[in-house]
């Protein structure tokens, strides 16, 4: 199926080229052929790219089958979560796909003309001969520039075995899958703490909710990565938001952090507030004011 990068926004703009501007990468109609492995690239790969980059295809090239790249999430047991690069192959002759792929382009549209915000992508895919050779091909592309649907939707049509899947890059860590806390969190302390405006106790909750679900960051600059995850829940959780409730505002401070938690709300990840583990103890509230904590508060946060 036609991947769409950009939804339509419901407006249209002008595609016509200017004619001060060079007219962009359209149709493969004399190109020289783009010889390529017969396997997906080893870095990621731009599927408009990789359209405008392909070339024509010889009269005396056959191809009897059809490789495929695709990426998708994969939950790895005991690895937390990765994106995996999957190459795919159909043996079949595709004569159809390759009269697709030899018409040309449609002329640039008048100045005038309008288009839709979108941009349409087509999956990396080559074409292999039985001598092995194989043949990265430029896609037609409509008077907008986007290519033909006609090309994704045919390839959606043939029957792939699977021949390599190889993990490309992490997405969670097991730590994260476990402890339902994302993987990174914005230091929003260390980045506010300059200018933030300490204020007074508040009335509201700044966690709402039962239990709390507590997730713990080593800071490093402005980001915090994981560290631990844990619930506060009883009478521990009605005693710290009641600490935090009544919190005045927070003392000059000098002294950064280290480690702070995010206290998440059980039932609607609302409010989360950041607290310092150390340094200072301060605590940021949902108006992005300091309060001050001190460290026997803030010890049930890492028990």
């Amino acid at each position: 199926m036609l991947g769409t990068v950009a939804l339509v926004l419901g407006t249209a703009i002008a595609c016509g080229r200017p004619t001060d501007q060079p007219e962009r990468p359209r149709a493969a109609e004399g190109k020289a052929p783009v010889w390529v492995e017969a396997s997906c690239p080893a870095t990621r790969v731009d599927p408009p790219r990789a359209v405008q980059d392909g070339g024509g295809i010889p009269a005396d090239f056959t191809p009897v089958a059809v490789m495929r790249c695709r990426e998708e999430t994969r939950r790895i047991p005991g690895e937390g979560s990765w994106v995996v690069r999957v190459t795919e192959r159909a043996d079949a002759p595709v004569p159809d796909l390759v009269d697709m792929l030899r018409r040309p382009s449609d002329p640039p549209p008048p100045a005038d003309t309008a288009c839709t915000l979108e941009l349409r992508t087509v999956p990396y895919f080559v074409l292999v001969d039985a001598g092995g050779r194989a043949l990265l091909p430029a896609v037609p592309t409509t008077a907008c520039g986007q290519p033909r649907e006609e090309v994704p939707d045919f390839l959606d049509t043939l029957t792939y075995r699977t021949v390599t899947e190889t993990r490309v890059r992490p997405v969670e860590s097991q730590l994260s899958v476990d402890t339902g806390c994302a993987e990174y969190w914005k230091d929003l302390i260390a980045i506010l703490g300059p200018t933030a405006e300490p204020s007074p106790a508040q009335p509201r909750r700044s966690v709402q909710g039962s239990d709390i679900h507590v997730c713990v960051y080593r800071a490093d600059g402005d980001t915090g990565q994981l560290e631990s995850g844990s619930w506060v829940t009883g009478r521990d959780a009605s005693a710290l938001r009641t600490t935090m409730e009544a919190a005045g505002p927070a003392a000059r401070c000098d002294k950064p952090h280290t480690r702070f938690a995010v206290l998440l709300d059980s039932s609607a990840n609302s409010g989360m507030p950041a607290v310092e583990l150390d340094g200072c103890f301060r605590f940021q509230r949902p108006d992005q004011s300091l309060g001050q904590l001190d460290a026997a508060a803030v010890a049930v946060l890492t028990r």
